[in-house]
Order: C-alpha cells, then sequence, then structure tokens
C-alpha cells in the first residue's frame, strides 16, 4: 500500500500548505487502501510492470551485492564464531574504520541500558517520590540534565585536560608567590632570600617545564660541532656493486607523511615500498629497521611529550583494506598503532622484494628478535636481536654487512655518535649518513 500510494511523487514536494496537506494525510491510508482493492480486483499482481521500484532487476543486485558484503565483514570479523581467530582486539570496535573504542567508550556502549535504567529510578526518586521540602526534591518540569554518553564519535574530539592544567598549576604557583610578598609588605618576618632558593614549582626548571616533562636539550648541535669542517658532496653514489642502505623506518615513515592519493592502508604500503625502493636503487641490499615500543621504557616520556596536542585514535591495521585515518598524526601518536604499521610495511616490502635486490627488515614484527630477509640464502641470525631503540639496531645491521660502501639514513644525532663511536667494528671502507626532516630533505648523504 505504501508502495502504491507513493508510485506518483508520494509526500515529497506534494504541497506547502498546512490545509491541503492534512486533507492529504488524513485520506491517505483510504486511498491507498482503494488503490490496493482495485490492484486486486483487475487481478495485477506485485510482479507485472507496475511493480514497485526496490523490485526492479539493478536494485535486486546491488542490494544483494551489499548483503554479501556485510556479511564478508561480518564473518572475517568473526561475528558469527564461538571463538574468535586472528589478531582480534578485545576492546570494541568500529568494523568500517577499525577505530578501537577506549574503556569509557566501551562501558557507556555496553552498559546503556543499565545506566538509563538508574537515570530513570532517579528521575522517579528526585520528582515523584521525595517529599517537597527535601533539598534533593525537583519539579517534574524541570529540565532534564543530559547524560553525555561517551561514543566513537568521542574519540575525535580534543582534549583539552593538558593546557587548562598547566594554565591552573601556574595560577597556584603565582598566588603562593603573591602571598609570601604580601606577607613581606606587611612587616612580618619574610625570609625571602631564603624562600627564593627553592623551586615553586614539583620539579626544578633546570630540569624540567612547567607540565613535569624533562627537557629534552638540543642534541643537533653535537652534529654541527663534528660535522663542522667536513666537507660532504651533495651526492655520492655507491662505488661498489654490492653496498648497502640502512634505513631507520619510523624516520621513513614520517618523511613519507600521509599521502593525499592514499585512502588504503594497502595503498599507502604500495607508496611507501615504490618510495623505498626508489630512494635505494643504487644500493643491493636494503635495510630497513623499526623501533620497539616497551610499556616500561626510559623513553616513555619523551613519547608522551612528543604525543601532547594531539588526540591519540586506536585503530587496527590488519589488512589493507582498512581505511587510513583522517589526522595522520593522530594516529602516530599511539604506540599500538605504530607497532601494526610497522609490522603491515614489514611484510608488505618483503612480499614486493625485487629479485636483483637484498631487503632485510627487523624490529617490526610482533616477535621483538624476528628479523626476515626476501633473500633465504643470507644468514640473518645475527640480526636476532632485542634492541628496543632503532639507533642501536641500525648500528648491528651496520656491523652484520660486508659491504664497502655504506649508507644510513636517519635523522637523530644519536646515530650519528654511534656510528662513530663503532665504526672500527665495522667492514665498510666508506661509511656515509643521511640526514634531513620531512620538510627538509637533502642528497644522497650530508654527513660523513
Amino acid at each position: 500500500m505504501n508502495g502504491v500510494g507513493k508510485k506518483s511523487g508520494g509526500i515529497i514536494g506534494i504541497t506547502k500548505t498546512p490545509s491541503a496537506l492534512f486533507r492529504w494525510t488524513l485520506s491517505y491510508s483510504l486511498r491507498t487502501h482503494i488503490a490496493a482493492q482495485t490492484r486486486e480486483m483487475c487481478h495485477l499482481g506485485i510482479y507485472d510492470e507496475m511493480a514497485h521500484n526496490e523490485l526492479n532487476a539493478s536494485r535486486r543486485l546491488q542490494d544483494h551485492a551489499d548483503e554479501k558484503n556485510i556479511m564478508e565483514l561480518l564473518q572475517k570479523s568473526a561475528v558469527f564464531s564461538d571463538s574468535q581467530q586472528g589478531p582480534f582486539p578485545n576492546m570494541l570496535q568500529n568494523i568500517v574504520t577499525k577505530d578501537i573504542a577506549t574503556a569509557e567508550i566501551q562501558d557507556s556502549l555496553l552498559n546503556a541500558f543499565s545506566l538509563g535504567q538508574e537515570k530513570l529510578i532517579t528521575f522517579v526518586k528526585q520528582r515523584l517520590m521525595q517529599p517537597k521540602n527535601d533539598d534533593q526534591h525537583k519539579k517534574l518540569r524541570d529540565p532534564l540534565p543530559k547524560n553525555k554518553p561517551h561514543t566513537f564519535a568521542t574519540l575525535h574530539r580534543t582534549s583539552k585536560k593538558g593546557p587548562e592544567r598547566l594554565v591552573t598549576k601556574a595560577k597556584a604557583e603565582r598566588n603562593i608567590l603573591q602571598c609570601i610578598i604580601t606577607a613581606y609588605d606587611a612587616g612580618r618576618e619574610v625570609n625571602l632570600v631564603q624562600i627564593l632558593k627553592h623551586e615553586l614549582m614539583d620539579v626544578p626548571t633546570a630540569v624540567a617545564d612547567s607540565d613535569g616533562y624533562l627537557r629534552s636539550g638540543n642534541k643537533s648541535i653535537l652534529s654541527q660541532v663534528l660535522c663542522g669542517d667536513v666537507e660532504c658532496p651533495a651526492v655520492v653514489y655507491p662505488t661498489d656493486i654490492h653496498s648497502t642502505l640502512v634505513i631507520d623506518g619510523q624516520a621513513f615513515v614520517m618523511t613519507l607523511g600521509q599521502p593525499s592519493d592514499c585512502n588504503t592502508f594497502r595503498e599507502y604500503a604500495n607508496k611507501f615500498v615504490r618510495a623505498l625502493l626508489a630512494f635505494g636503487k643504487h644500493f643491493h641490499r636494503i635495510d630497513i629497521t623499526f623501533g620497539r615500543y616497551r610499556d616500561i621504557s626510559f623513553k616513555s616520556t619523551t613519547r608522551q611529550k612528543r604525543a601532547r596536542g594531539y588526540t591519540p585514535i586506536r585503530r587496527a591495521s590488519e589488512d589493507g583494506s582498512v581505511p587510513l585515518p583522517k589526522n595522520w598524526s593522530n594516529f602516530l601518536a599511539l604506540e599500538k598503532n605504530k607497532e601494526d604499521l610497522a609490522q603491515f610495511l614489514s611484510d608488505e616490502l618483503l612480499a614486493q622484494a625485487p629479485a636483483n635486490k637484498i631487503i632485510i627488515a627487523a624490529g617490526g614484527f610482533k616477535e621483538e628478535n624476528t628479523a626476515k630477509c626476501s633473500n633465504s640464502e643470507v644468514d640473518i641470525t645475527a640480526l636476532q636481536g632485542y634492541h628496543e631503540e632503532a639507533d642501536t639496531r641500525i648500528v648491528l645491521h651496520c656491523v652484520h654487512s660486508n659491504a664497502e660502501f655504506l649508507v644510513v639514513s636517519s635523522q637523530d644525532t644519536d646515530v650519528l655518535l654511534l656510528l662513530i663511536a663503532h665504526f672500527d667494528k665495522m667492514q665498510c671502507k666508506q661509511l656515509w649518513m643521511r640526514m634531513g626532516t620531512s620538510k627538509k630533505t637533502y642528497s644522497h648523504t650530508d654527513s660523513a
């Protein structure tokens, strides 16, 4: 009846006159009933030339394709299986974007019914059962407070706790100092010299910032001092056919950024592999290393400092069909995301490795000491190390390589110092280091 009534345009655009719309609404069901009875009297079924739009052949094919895609997605996520198989998360996950909910969002969604029951009980007690002279009594028609439940949309809201906390902290310190000065001006015995010897903050400003994070210093000055008198050519090409290029994987990811022409992790991985192979086209062997992200680490404070200003969103990238996040910086602000990305890129790089090159990847796999090579004849047992930092793993790969010409691509000053310290353990005759940032990249090598 609904289809018959809407066959000639339906309610859309029928009229804007309230009286005419009311008459149409009151007679709609009766008119459609008369039309249906007329069709039945004329022996017109639903499969004749007046079939509904939803029963057309093209619409049926589209509906069946959509149902098939939904079923494949649900089966892949093990929705119909009693036991999950594969790397599925323990938290709620958006099956389309692969975003993983936080504990607050999961509690809000799974306990929505019980939370609603609590609100209902509170409403009844405060507005219907409490005496009017009670402080907790509220009028029946008073506005209802908003629940503001946490959902997946909450993931993309920027948190303002950091700046607010700093402002509150600064105001508290200013008030303390103001009270001390006021007491001193009032004639009270205040030893300002003794008081000002001590920090008014939780941590000394010479060691940490006002937010409590340790000061990192400026290590880049060391590279300028060490390489200030070294003349480096603009471009250096390998002088030996068996040359090696060692790349800091995470630094290469930061340099590549989020290409505008990539929509899924598969497209990003292909872009990553093409860029890496183009960068190492003159080298016989290419090594790529990734760092580890342990829960207990000296680097945890530094990582938290780097993630300030971003809203970390957990997105599982277990396969290439997962769409890329809209905010790449928020994605990389979470260590677990970088771990999954490192493993996915390492597997794709080895899968697409050309036959004329040796590709070695380490540090990015699930097992910390796993190292894989595209050529099974190369012995990489010595590369199975438990290094947390990619800096020291780079040195291990340099020592393992027997090439006479060796280039290291990294942006870290620590790597430069480590290469100088362990140069005597390497078999190469020439060791070059390529430095730069995502905004300012240099030629093949700029520091030796």
